[in-house]
């Protein structure tokens, strides 16, 4: 994509299920391009409230010196970015908020991210959720020991659940349009 396309565009570090394109696409959220990426100074957690018991806590970003988190960058038209603030609750289960990210070629970005507000203690999240980030990272070709450490974070597994919300995503993603 050349740069004059991408000049009006809005970006988006994602770090959670957002990072999988069959998740943007269940939500019809189509990125204008999106890459690898690194927000240093982080560490993701699962302290966002989830729907317990069975997605019992979504990803989070939270300060710590040293830490990275990867993600993917996403460039996003404006009315992407209002429906994906609509579908992420911004302004009461998430906030919205700048950051500073390294992009292609470790070039600097400024981008938007979600925070969660408010936070919890961290759970464990569901194994379909866990598989989301996955799906994102490898897609993405974000870093092995990256994709082994999502792989090894402990999850609940309701599989029946897991359906069910699946579902309840194309719903959503129908109903956002």
């Amino acid at each position: 994509m050349s740069e004059p396309e991408l000049q009006n565009c809005v970006l988006n570090f994602a770090y959670g299920a957002n990072m999988s394109p069959r998740s943007l696409a269940r939500r019809r959220i189509v990125p204008r391009a999106s890459s690898h990426a690194r927000l240093e100074g982080h560490e993701l957690v699962f302290n966002a409230p989830g729907l317990p018991p069975f997605e019992p806590a979504f990803a989070n970003v939270r300060p710590k010196p040293g830490a990275t988190v990867y993600g993917v960058l996403h460039w996003l038209d404006p009315a992407d970015q209002v429906r994906l603030d609509r579908l992420e609750g911004a302004g009461w289960l998430y906030k919205r908020v700048g950051c500073d990210v390294f992009g292609p070629g470790d070039e600097p970005y400024h981008a938007f991210l979600y925070r969660s507000w408010p936070r919890f203690p961290a759970f464990r999240p569901s194994r379909r959720y866990l598989e989301l980030l996955v799906d994102g990272a490898q897609h993405f070709g974000l870093p092995d020991a990256w994709c082994q450490m999502l792989r090894s974070t402990p999850a609940v597994d309701w599989p029946r659940m897991a359906r069910f919300f699946d579902r309840l995503d194309r719903f959503r993603g129908r109903r956002s349009g």
